[in-house]
């Protein structure tokens, strides 16, 4: 049997939260809107069209809030830090009769163990 090996280091929890998060020295562009794939202790999956620049080595401003309920928070939360991309891959094209999005998927690795605000 060649079953593969987990590499990672922390386990991810499916999450599918707004995020917002801004590249740290580029004012221009602006904040950007992101969705959380999974989350971990280390880091974070997002999944993105606004963020088609992103590339490894990027430093970057997040800040996601995770609304009250039983299964999160009692209630609820804003967490915000810093995060360098580690990888940043194409996602399949999402394509509809309308408006053909390209999205990317990006992993982030946090600098330091992200604030929660409640």
């Amino acid at each position: 049997m060649n079953e593969e090996k987990e590499r990672r280091r922390h386990r991810r929890l499916p999450l599918k939260l707004e995020v917002f998060c801004q590249k740290v020295g580029a004012e221009s562009c602006g904040l950007l809107r992101a969705e959380a794939v999974n989350i971990a202790p280390g880091g974070v999956l997002l999944q993105s069209s606004q963020l088609a620049e992103a590339s490894e080595g990027d430093l970057f401003s997040l800040e996601l809030e995770i609304p009250a309920s039983d299964d999160n928070l009692e209630f609820g939360g804003r967490f915000s830090g810093f995060a360098r991309v580690v990888r940043a891959i194409e996602q399949s094209r999402e394509r509809d009769r309308f408006c053909p999005t390209l999205k990317k998927h990006i992993a982030l690795e946090f600098c330091a163990r992200p604030k929660l605000d409640l």
